[in-house]
C-alpha cells in the first residue's frame, strides 16, 4: 500500500512539474505577444503587476519566467528592450539624415526621465548616448 501511495504522490509531483511548463510557456507566449506586437515596455509606467494583467498572469509567475528566460530580473529585462529600441531609432534617425536629440529618442523609448535613459543606456552599452553616436554613427 505504501508502494501505491508514493506512486500517486510521484504522478502528482510530475503533473504538477507539467502544468507549471504549460503555465510559464503560455506566460511567455503572451508576453512576447505584448513585447513585440504591442510594445508594453514603451509605457513608461509599466511595470511587473500592470504587465501580469495585460497578460492575463500573475506576478510571479511573470517574474519568474522572464528571469528562467532571459537571466534578468523584470527591470531589467524592461530597460534592456527600451535601449535596444533607443539604439533602433537612433539608427533609423541617422540613416534618414534626422538630427537625433537625446532626450527625444529617451521619452520615445519609454523614459519619463532623462539620467534614468543615461544610466540604463551606459549600463547597457558601456557608454554614454553621445559616446555611442559619436564611435557607432560615421
Amino acid at each position: 500500500r505504501r508502494l501505491s501511495e508514493y506512486d500517486a504522490m510521484e504522478k502528482n509531483t510530475a503533473e504538477r512539474a507539467v502544468s507549471a511548463e504549460n503555465a510559464y510557456a503560455k506566460c511567455l507566449e503572451k508576453l512576447d505577444r505584448a513585447i513585440y506586437e504591442d510594445k508594453v515596455f514603451l509605457d513608461p509606467e509599466i511595470s511587473l503587476v500592470s504587465l501580469a494583467v495585460i497578460i492575463k498572469t500573475n506576478r510571479t509567475y511573470l517574474s519568474d519566467a522572464i528571469h528562467l528566460t532571459y537571466g534578468l530580473s523584470f527591470s531589467d529585462f524592461i530597460n534592456h528592450l527600451r535601449i535596444e529600441h533607443a539604439l533602433a531609432s537612433i539608427r533609423e534617425k541617422h540613416q534618414k539624415g534626422e538630427d537625433i536629440l537625446v532626450k527625444d529618442i529617451a521619452l520615445t523609448s519609454g523614459y519619463n526621465i532623462s539620467s534614468s535613459f543615461y544610466r540604463a543606456f551606459e549600463r547597457e552599452t558601456g557608454q554614454t548616448p553621445t559616446q555611442w553616436m559619436k564611435e557607432n554613427l560615421k
